[in-house]
C-alpha cells in the first residue's frame, strides 16, 4: 500500500513526504525522475566571470547531481 503526504504551497507547488511505497511504484517513480532528470538543463554558474571554455551555458541536471 502506498501512503504519501501531500502539502500544497502554490497551485503549482507541492511537497510530498513519502510514507510507504511498494516496490512497483517506487519502480515506476524511480524510471519517471531518471527520464525527467535526463530532459532537464540547468544553467552553468560562470567561472571568474566566463563560461567554462566550451560550454553552451547548460548543463545536464545529472551531470550536477553526479
Amino acid at each position: 500500500m502506498n501512503q504519501v503526504v501531500v502539502r500544497w504551497k502554490t497551485d503549482r507547488e507541492f511537497g510530498a513526504q513519502i510514507i510507504a511505497l511498494t516496490n512497483e511504484s517506487y519502480r515506476y517513480l524511480a524510471r519517471h525522475f531518471e527520464h525527467a532528470l535526463q530532459h532537464i538543463l540547468v544553467p552553468v554558474p560562470p567561472v571568474y566571470g566566463r563560461e567554462p571554455a566550451g560550454s553552451s551555458g547548460f548543463v545536464h541536471l545529472s551531470a550536477v547531481l553526479g
